[in-house]
């Protein structure tokens, strides 16, 4: 994400080759969902999405470390990010 420590936002992009299957998801450090930011099929292309911190309910998260996993097809990425508050 960028930025990364961030305060308020953080923006993460990505790029499909072609039409995909995407979830991206915001875990806490003990493996718990917080935020589900995409969860669908995607065209191919560029891609943006932000998380504004907070969990699905619409709570602010703690100030912390995060993770967020991409599966794209049969691709699998995860980024650790750190939200400061």
């Amino acid at each position: 994400g960028h930025p990364n420590p961030f305060r308020a936002n953080t923006t993460f992009q990505f790029s499909l080759p072609e039409v995909a299957n995407v979830r991206m998801t915001v875990f806490d450090t003990q493996g718990r969902q917080v935020r589900k930011l995409v969860d669908g099929t995607e065209a191919a292309g560029s891609h943006t999405v932000t998380w504004d911190g907070r969990r699905e309910d619409g709570s602010l998260a703690a100030a912390g470390f995060y993770m967020v996993r991409l599966e794209a097809g049969d691709q699998v990425r995860v980024q650790k990010i750190v939200l400061a508050r």
